[in-house]
């Protein structure tokens, strides 16, 4: 059946489901559920509201994505024609290349790998001015780790090439019980070398499962020949093969996991113990037959007691919050450390000069390898889209990483103890300046960097003729003289 899930798949499909569920901060009561389990004899009105008051808290994300930005600093060198001119609507969707990659990279991360397409609309045009009058080109399409359902690999000059994949779509056909209503099918997209066949399971009714075709394509080159290659291409998150590897991050599912659950303990533990109990000390009980006496407490009521009879609040011990509330912190650490100081900087740990140079370079050789990773995959894309137009790849074209985007960041106590090198010199141009403050959002008055600097020019005040020295009225000496013949002044 082509909903047969590899078994790669299926070991990462836990983590898989627990990475979507944090990325989308357990959106929906049914999620939570599955985190906070109702207690034994809990009562359904509790349980209830506990789970409204959970909140989770978007670690998990955020630091996704800020792993993103890094690696979206990188420049597109030498593509073909074809790619640099599509390159503003990249999937045929109105995204760029650089928004597409944003996605992909926050998805490689999260799942810990992205199946990429180079897909080419249906057709056979004839010669190249028909298939530009039809407006036919190569585009991109990223699909999730968990709809790549099953894959085959074959070993070719010693390097494994994925021959064909089978990827999960939902179909929005009309519903049956009215003119408005819709339903979802799932289908099943098989893509080979040079073709592809969508299928759906239709269910008989002896209970038996049966394959249905219900479309198919071809993927032809620039000759109009079937493509030789499965025109997908496997980013990774580390070195591993097709459909392989693991979550970079899943600890940090993890710890969110926990965290959350934690949390929700200690928000409960709250609620609890921040409701004062009315205690009444001394009260007779009723007669037998008779009902309990309602106790109204407010502004405009008393309280009537008996002989040495007491009436007081009390509240619950709340001794174990404090504990509870270190543990958080704990975890929190935690999390920090595994987003290596991308979200908070661990700002709060004090570390030694040791310890944090470690952590640098942690940092900086993860991001390193994603992006050659990052520069690997696009290498492929555009060896597949040349395939596709016939365009010839140049030499060296793909992405380039920036390679500031390695180093951490310099801050206002490094760059001051450079000034103080160089005594004082400037070492920033005035336009690079401003550029660095509308980037940090310190200027939202304007909008660009010359629209900046034509206000400076105007608000700077207008000098007047320079006010002269007193040399600068000295005739000076003609140099064709000899010395020894100008005549002495008197000043001299």
């Amino acid at each position: 059946m082509p909903s047969f899930r590899h078994p790669i798949l299926r070991e990462h499909a836990q983590d898989l489901e627990r990475a979507y569920d944090a990325w989308y901060c357990l959106t929906g009561e049914a999620t939570k559920r599955k985190y906070l389990p109702a207690e034994p004899a809990e009562p359904p009105n509790a349980y209830e509201g506990r789970l409204g008051r959970a909140v989770f808290a978007d670690f998990f994300k955020a630091g996704i994505e800020a792993f993103a930005g890094v690696l979206s600093r990188s420049d597109l060198v030498n593509p073909p024609p074809t790619f640099e001119k599509a390159k503003d609507n990249i999937d045929l969707e109105g995204n760029s290349l650089e928004a597409w990659w944003l996605t992909v990279d926050a998805l490689c991360l999260r799942d810990g790998g992205v199946p990429v397409l180079v897909e080419m609309p249906d057709g056979k045009p004839t010669d190249g001015a028909s298939e530009a009058a039809l407006k036919r080109r190569p585009y991109l399409v990223s699909r999730t780790r968990s709809t790549c359902l099953n894959w085959r690999t074959a070993i070719i000059n010693s390097v494994e090439v994925v021959t064909r994949c089978t990827f999960l779509e939902w179909a929005e056909v009309d519903s049956p019980d009215g003119d408005f209503g819709v339903i979802y099918e799932e289908r099943y997209r098989v893509i080979e070398a040079g073709k592809w066949t969508l299928y759906k399971l239709t269910k008989q009714a002896d209970g038996r499962l049966t394959i249905d075709e219900v479309s198919n394509g071809q993927y032809l080159d620039a000759k109009q020949k079937p493509l030789p290659i499965c025109p997908v291409v496997w980013y990774p998150a580390e070195k591993a093969g097709f459909g392989k590897g693991g979550q970079p991050l899943r600890q940090v599912v993890e710890h969110s996991i926990e965290h959350f659950q934690m949390r929700s303990d200690l928000k409960e533990k709250t609620h609890k113990c921040a409701m004062p109990v009315p205690v009444r000390k001394g009260a007779p009980p009723p007669m037998p037959g008779q009902a309990v006496t309602p106790l109204v407490i407010g502004p405009n009521t008393a309280v009537d007691l008996d002989k040495d009879g007491d009436f007081f609040f009390r509240e619950p011990s709340a001794t174990s919050l404090a504990e509870q509330r270190e543990q958080i912190k704990e975890v929190e650490e935690l999390i920090n450390q595994q987003l290596l100081g991308f979200l908070s900087g661990d700002s709060k740990i004090t570390k030694t000069a040791t310890q944090a140079q470690l952590e640098g370079g942690r940092t900086q050789v993860s991001i390193k390898s994603l992006g050659e990773r990052k520069k690997s995959a696009m290498q492929s894309i555009l060896a597949i889209w040349c395939l596709y137009t016939g365009e010839e790849l140049p030499v060296g074209a793909g992405l380039t990483m920036d390679e500031n985007a390695f180093v951490p960041p310099l801050d206002a106590q490094g760059a001051k103890a450079l000034m103080d090198l160089t005594g004082g010199e400037p070492l920033i141009s005035q336009e690079s300046a401003v550029e660095e403050l509308q980037r940090g959002g310190f200027n939202r008055a304007t909008s660009s960097v010359e629209d900046e600097l034509e206000r400076i020019r105007k608000e700077r005040p207008t000098l007047g003729a320079p006010t002269p020295g007193r040399n600068d009225t000295t005739t000076p000496p003609d140099l064709s003289t000899p010395l020894d013949e100008v005549e002495p002044t008197a000043a001299a």
